[in-house]
């Protein structure tokens, strides 16, 4: 059961109370001081950005429209273990993520350690009667990451893991190397077989819409910011059968006359060929997807052209 935020009479929030009472003066003020530091120094961080923006992706290609049942929080106050909590409420499963940037991450030992703060994490949430709890330390050096899994104290391996993420101060490049662990950022590209270019493209509008909202925010309210601000890059989060359903009767019946042109919906976008005489072939994909009005407008102008060919109707494809 997560605590409420009311107020005591002491003026301060009432979680924060109740940390000095089962951890003590030290912990609280060091907890304070962290999450002020932490707020202060996230100006301009990006990979804590990526990182989560790819916890929004991952969540959409998991769970479709469901993903509005994901929250996540940056910066969260008063946890040791603090750059970000993404919690799914329909499990409830929460993750408290660690992120360092650096190859020089270490446990250590004390107060202010990694190892300390994954201690009094997984103390804290047991005293909130949160279940369901993991803690993610994430380093963007490999070799870090892997002295971190070979050193990991025994006290954490029941509640703690290590993982690897990429990064790169330039995103072009970060996604040219790393291609393979941006998959659901190539997911949610409207193109079939996404280039690096189209993964960096969903990747930057997906930071601007994170960096946004900022705060507390469920991954489709991320998702759906991303989308009303670039709806020509990133598809819609439906099944193509059901976005075959948005292609009018008169409109299918319509482009059928037209000899050797063919016709499919790929990731909730019109995407269409054309084997021209000669051997050569055209293609594309319209540029919004099958249930935007401007999808709607299209079918109503190709319906009253009544095309008998493809340059007939071409200018309205481009």
């Amino acid at each position: 059961m997560d605590m409420p935020t009311d107020t005591s009479s002491s003026g301060q929030p009432d979680e924060a109370v109740r940390i000095r009472e089962w951890l003590g003066d030290d912990a609280l003020a060091y907890l304070l001081k962290k999450h002020a530091g932490g707020v202060s120094g996230a100006k301009g961080v990006r990979y804590e950005d990526v990182f989560a923006v790819v916890q929004v992706a991952e969540s959409a290609r998991s769970k479709g429209q469901a993903c509005s049942d994901v929250r996540l929080e940056a910066q969260v106050p008063l946890c040791f273990v603090d750059d970000l909590c993404v919690t799914d409420t329909a499990v409830p499963h929460r993750r408290y993520f660690q992120l360092k940037n650096s190859p020089g991450a270490s446990w250590f030992s004390g107060q202010g350690s990694l190892a300390c703060d994954c201690v009094q994490q997984e103390q804290l949430c047991r005293l909130k009667g949160e279940t369901g709890t993991d803690l993610v330390i994430v380093t963007s050096d490999r070799k870090a990451a892997q002295r971190l899994k070979d050193t990991m104290p025994d006290g954490l391996k029941g509640f703690t893991r290590v993982m690897w993420f990429p990064w790169e101060v330039s995103l072009p490049l970060l996604c040219e190397k790393w291609i393979a662990e941006f998959s659901a950022l190539a997911w949610l590209s409207k193109h079939a077989e996404p280039t690096f270019h189209d993964v960096v493209e969903v990747l930057g509008v997906l930071c601007g819409a994170w960096i946004r909202h900022g705060g507390s925010v469920t991954a489709h309210q991320v998702f759906e910011a991303a989308r009303s601000s670039s709806p020509t890059l990133i598809r819609p989060l439906v099944p193509d059968d059901e976005a075959v359903h948005a292609l009018r009767d008169d409109f299918k019946v319509a482009i059928a006359g037209v000899e050797n042109f063919s016709y499919s919906v790929v990731k909730g976008f019109f995407a269409w060929e054309m084997r021209h005489a000669n051997g050569t072939m055209t293609s594309g994909v319209l540029s919004h997807d099958c249930f935007s009005d401007q999808f709607k407008a299209l079918q109503s102008r190709v319906v009253k052209l009544a095309p008998l060919t493809f340059e007939s109707m071409e200018d309205q494809l481009l």
